[in-house]
């Protein structure tokens, strides 16, 4: 024979969930409100990406022999 407790607790299930569920939103719009408080106004928009021409130096200036080879290669990437 089942106790009539756990009849009683058969019953209050079916009330119970629900309310658990109301619970549960509750707590969800909470979360969501407070994400909603740190979302920046404006989004940060990219930064513009800057092109820098490379100039090689002036053979007067910079005497390439005083390089070594490896070196005067790089140069075109300064």
């Amino acid at each position: 024979m089942t106790p009539s407790w756990l009849v009683r607790f058969y019953d209050l299930l079916p009330w119970l969930n629900p309310v658990l569920g109301l619970v549960a939103g509750v707590l969800a719009a909470m979360v969501m409100s407070a994400a909603v408080g740190r979302l920046p106004v404006q989004p940060v928009k990219p930064a513009a990406q800057v092109v820098r021409v490379v100039q090689q130096p002036v053979p007067v200036a910079c005497q390439k022999a005083a390089l070594p080879p490896e070196w005067q290669e790089l140069s075109r990437y300064d």
